[in-house]
Formats: structure tokens, sequence, C-alpha cells
């Protein structure tokens, strides 16, 4: 294939997950009109993306990471239920006065990522709690808040969206 439809189905993936904020919609979705392409007829299509679904599920490094991001998810839900993120938020934000506004919102924020970066999906869970909770009483729009963890892990990509922060 010489032409680009081959960049259709990842480019959909990437819009689809900006657009939803549903990350696995997007990459099914992108898996399936993959497929759609390489495959001869539909139902070939839908038997080749259900398989090498399957196939990707079963190997033993997807359930170990599943697993883990279950932990870890696990971890975070136990900290924000007992009070432990508003605790220490608070100890951020009034007793010590170091988040004043938006911009140390964003700095926090911006840091935690930097500090998890090497995690991955735990990181992205981290900041969007701190970075929700950090924000609440700033005038930083909350739709755009799960995008900045992206910042630290992508410095171009942060850019880009700084520079579609500052339009809004």
């Amino acid at each position: 294939m010489s032409t680009y439809i081959p960049l259709f189905p990842p480019l959909l993936a990437i819009v689809l997950a900006i657009s939803t904020r549903k990350a696995y919609v997007a990459i099914f979705s992108g898996i399936v009109v993959g497929a759609v392409i390489l495959a001869p007829s539909l139902a070939d299509a839908i038997q080749e993306a259900c398989t090498t679904f399957m196939l990707t599920v079963a190997s033993p490094g997807t359930v170990q990471s599943l697993i883990f991001i279950l932990m870890i998810g696990a971890i975070i839900h136990l900290l924000q239920r007992s009070g432990a993120i508003n605790r220490a938020l608070y100890l951020l934000s009034v007793k010590r006065q170091f988040i004043k506004g938006r911009t140390q919102a964003q700095l926090l924020a911006f840091v935690a990522g930097l500090l998890m970066c090497l995690e991955g999906i735990g990181s992205m869970m981290v900041v969007g709690v701190v970075g929700a909770h950090c924000s609440s009483d700033t005038t930083y729009h909350r739709k755009s808040l799960p995008l900045s963890p992206i910042v630290p892990a992508h410095p171009l990509l942060g850019c880009c969206l700084s520079a579609v922060r500052a339009c809004f």
C-alpha cells in the first residue's frame, strides 16, 4: 500500500482517544479499522481483529502488566478514599501556601508527571488525581486536565497542547 490509507487507523485512534478520553475504545477502534483495511471481507476483518485481541491478552507479559495496573489502581483508590491525597494537598496548599494559583497547580502536576513518567500508566492515574484536586479551586479548564500528564513524557506534544490551551 503506497497510499495514505495505512495512516488512517492510528490517526483515528489518536483522535478518538483525545475526543472521548476512552483509551480502550480508541485502541480497539484502530485495530478494527486496520483489520477492515487489510482483510478481503468484513467477516474476515472481525475474525482477525478478535484473534489478534485474544492473542495479545493471552500473552504472559500483558497479563502481568494488567495485574500490576490493577494493583496500582487499587492503591491509588485506597489513598483517595482514605483522604490521604486530600490531606497532602491541604498541607501543600493551605498550611504551607505552596499552591496559590493556576501556575503552581500546573507546576505540581508537571513535576509529579516528570517524577513518575518511568512508570507509565500508574503515573497517569496519580497525576490525574493530584491535578484534579489542585486545579479545582483555580480557573484552569478541567477538560484539558487529563492531557497534563502527557507533557513530561512527550515535550513536543506538550508544546502543542500548551499552544492549543492558550487559544482557549
